[in-house]
């Protein structure tokens, strides 16, 4: 075995949050060889790409299924590359799908397998308990209740904390961005960070957004997470008055009166932020059944699935619509009930999630591995 590391992220929070933990090694381990498939925040940490995310953002059933031939090519390239370097331990971040396969090959090459950010299981496919238990030596995950979950089913799992809470700390301590905002209220646009997603979520946000101009004075700025999103906005049809970010999403949300979000980690980072919003969520109608008849869980948001509760409203499908969207955003722009309620629920999701480092957390437990070596 070497001294090298292999990384996969293969959506674009998992992305940023391994850049954290890639850091974090460089700086106890500069000579340290970090590869694998990740996007540009782990490009930039130091982690030598053998392929880009970017073309890997799959949103629901039907997309993943008429991608499979390639996600099998990068599987090769993937596993290639990790005999050519034969590293002592993996971390997989996030995306099970993929990273769940390529646990159970690393397994069977005698690689240290290191799983941070949970698979889902607590919603949605249990099978996946056994699979975990099977090919992954230690799990770091990041919410609090997965560990009594993980434990009970034989897998060794640790709490490292939630690496939003970090990174919402710095968002608050730096120094301003300039946001592009106009006049009145300011409401943040963040359509999700999947070409799929986007382009279904998107053109409700816009048209929820031109309802709401006229009837009160207020601007928005669209965040986007990545110039490969952005480049997919490029090609869709956004009123002049929409302003764009790249890359600068936690900014953007902490200068806003509130959000429309797409479900995901970023409802999460909002309420972290203390900034009202409302959920909102478009699948394909196949995968949406699907999730239907399996999931496990009362909520969609994070938040209020943290909570117990619906801490923040979720417009999901149908529902999803421009008047329902302005409709229950509205109420939260002013001092009142659904404000107050609001930031009492994000306080107590602050609560439960504490305040550790989870990116020094994981680096400690996987330099063990090189130690012991």
């Amino acid at each position: 075995m070497s001294d090298s590391l292999f990384i996969s992220a293969g959506e674009f929070s998992g992305d940023q949050h391994g850049a954290d933990v890639v850091r974090l090694i460089k700086k106890a381990h500069p000579s340290m060889a970090l590869f694998g498939l990740g996007g540009d925040p782990l490009k930039e940490a130091g982690v030598t790409l053998v392929e880009h995310n970017n073309r890997l953002a799959f949103m629901g059933l039907g997309e993943v299924l008429r991608n499979y031939s390639f996600l099998k090519k990068v599987m090769k390239r993937m596993l290639a590359e990790v005999d050519r370097q034969k590293p002592a331990a993996a971390l997989l971040i996030d995306y099970p799908g993929f990273n769940m396969r390529l646990a159970r090959a690393l397994k069977k090459r005698g690689i240290k397998v290191y799983y941070y950010i949970s698979p889902k299981f607590w919603a949605w496919n249990r099978r996946r308990l056994k699979a975990l238990r099977t090919y992954v030596d230690q799990m770091f995950v990041i919410f609090p209740f997965e560990v009594a979950l993980l434990q009970e089913n034989n897998i060794s799992a640790m709490y490292v904390g939630n690496p939003l809470v970090e990174q919402v700390e710095r968002v608050k301590t730096a120094s301003r961005e300039f946001v592009p905002w106009g006049k009145g209220k300011r409401i943040a646009l963040l359509p999700g960070s999947r070409k799929q997603e986007v382009e279904r979520i998107l053109p409700v946000l816009v048209n929820a957004a031109i309802r709401m101009q006229r009837e009160i004075e207020c601007s928005f700025v669209l965040a986007v997470p990545s110039p490969y999103i952005a480049q997919v906005i490029s090609n869709m049809d956004l009123p002049i008055s929409i302003k764009i970010i790249i890359g600068h999403t936690p900014s953007v949300v902490d200068q806003s009166d509130a959000a429309w979000v797409a479900s995901g980690t970023a409802t999460l980072e909002a309420a972290l932020l203390n900034i009202p919003h409302v959920l909102v969520y478009r699948t394909g109608v196949l995968t949406y059944r699907v999730a239907k008849a399996v999931l496990d869980i009362s909520h969609v948001g994070l938040v209020n699935i943290l909570a117990d509760r619906e801490v923040c409203p979720e417009l999901i499908q149908r529902e999803a619509h421009p008047d329902a969207l302005v409709d229950r955003l509205m109420p939260l722009l002013e001092e009142g009930t659904p404000r107050r309620e609001m930031m009492e629920g994000f306080a107590s999701v602050r609560e439960i999630l504490g305040a550790k480092s989870s990116a020094d957390a994981v680096v400690q437990q996987v330099l063990k591995a090189y130690s012991a070596g």
